[in-house]
């Protein structure tokens, strides 16, 4: 309710929904897992307000970067996910990918205070990574926390992981 974003029921029955017109036209579909990076510290220096309203606006950023089509997701806590669909190439994703994360490392200034944070990134594909909805949303969340141990304020792509 915070951010005025779908529902993680919503985003669940939209996934699975894709998987079923994925799978009918023999088509792909990706998912963006975002976890912001030094959250708890923002919460714990200044407060649970101004964290609430940093996921605020860092809902709305994501937003301006997606298309009207994408679903977006506050999955729980400062975690995100993204359901693009209708493009193709996985590089296309990565390129969207990369613009949230350029629009996420730009202060926030909130209740006169410069705030800067960054986001980690995971990037998984159905049917590539995935058959089914559980496996697309744990390799999404593999990749997120490989950026996370490669020093985080990165995007991995999960078949990237595989070589």
């Amino acid at each position: 309710n915070l951010t005025g974003l779908a529902t993680r029921t919503l985003f669940n029955n939209r996934l699975e929904q894709s998987i079923l017109q994925a799978e009918r036209n023999n088509v792909s579909f990706s998912i963006i897992n975002i976890d912001l990076d030094k959250f708890k510290s923002v919460n714990d220096v200044y407060g649970h307000s101004i964290g609430d309203e940093l996921l605020l606006q860092v809902a709305e950023r994501i937003r301006n970067c997606v298309r009207k089509s994408d679903t977006v997701c506050r999955y729980g806590g400062d975690e995100f996910l993204i359901l693009v669909v209708g493009v193709v190439k996985i590089e296309g994703v990565s390129i969207l990918a990369k613009k949230i994360l350029k629009a996420i490392e730009q202060p926030f200034y909130l209740m006169d205070k410069k705030i800067s944070i960054s986001c980690s990134m995971g990037i998984a594909s159905f049917p590539n990574d995935a058959k089914t909805k559980e496996q697309l949303l744990d390799a999404a969340d593999k990749a997120m926390y490989q950026a996370k141990q490669n020093g985080k304020a990165q995007v991995v792509v999960y078949q990237a992981m595989l070589a």
